[in-house]
């Protein structure tokens, strides 16, 4: 099921906000990483076709802001 902009917003905004307390709290790189491609896949998966740009450009930001290398497409 797609979720509707302000929905995705507001998850991205969550994810983004909580991003630094997860990297802390998981054990290592690898379970941080595993974890948040997860999330983010996730929210691709859900978002429609006229919302994934914006999904993804969103991710992008979050990704490199963060020091992340991978960047989704």
């Amino acid at each position: 099921m797609t979720k509707s902009r302000n929905v995705l917003a507001s998850e991205l905004f969550t994810l983004r906000s909580t991003l630094p307390l997860w990297r802390r709290q998981l054990g290592g790189e690898s379970e941080f990483s595993e974890f948040l491609h997860g999330r983010i896949d996730r929210l691709l998966s859900e978002a429609g076709a006229d919302d994934r740009h914006y999904v993804l450009t969103h991710v992008n930001q979050m990704l490199a802001t963060h020091g992340l290398d991978r960047q989704y497409s």
